[in-house]
């Protein structure tokens, strides 16, 4: 809608909610706005830099360094760096390295415009193997997507791995500032 509106339609915005934002909306605790999801930016994310730039918020877009982990086996394990997956233990070593080199793969090679038609579910079980896939990407798909992970594109995981930064950005105050600008 805002395209639109630079080019000088008359945008009208439908929403089933009595607020707007969706996804990247708010809620009020006390005084303060507290997200309803979790979102941060990678510092890949060049379309989301520039509208802050472009609305003048960038300034509220704050970077810091990311750690992720990922919990198996009632521990969590640090999974940042190639270190990190070579030491995850849960996988046979011949597994991390597989895994180590698909993400390469991915990473360097995938065109992302190829991936759409393709489940995540069925390329990553081919590519990684079933005890991988099980122990790593099946329960992230679970977690995110409930009944409907089948149905995801492998697109969605292959951007996801495209994509990740060690620097996240936040905006101070939440995403809702995309909203309010």
């Amino acid at each position: 809608s805002y395209e639109l509106l630079k080019k000088g339609y008359h945008v009208v915005i439908l929403e089933k909610n009595s607020y707007l934002g969706g996804l990247v909306s708010d809620m009020k605790i006390g005084n303060v706005n507290v997200e309803k999801f979790y979102h941060h930016a990678f510092s890949s994310d060049i379309a989301l830099i520039n509208l802050a730039k472009e609305l003048g918020i960038y300034k509220h877009l704050i970077w810091k360094g990311g750690s992720t982990g990922l919990y198996y086996d009632q521990k969590v394990y640090p999974f940042m760096s190639l270190t990190d997956l070579i030491k995850f233990k849960p996988l046979p070593f011949m597994g991390r390295l597989k895994l180590g080199a698909f993400i390469l793969f991915v990473k360097k090679f995938v065109r992302l415009s190829k991936m759409r038609e393709i489940s995540a579910d069925v390329w990553f079980r081919k590519h990684i193997g079933e005890e991988t896939y099980n122990i790593l990407w099946l329960p992230l798909l679970k977690g995110k997507f409930h009944k409907a992970y089948k149905s995801v594109s492998a697109l969605w995981l292959c951007s996801r791995l495209k994509a990740r930064s060690r620097m996240l950005g936040y905006f101070s105050g939440g995403f809702q500032i995309l909203i309010a600008t």
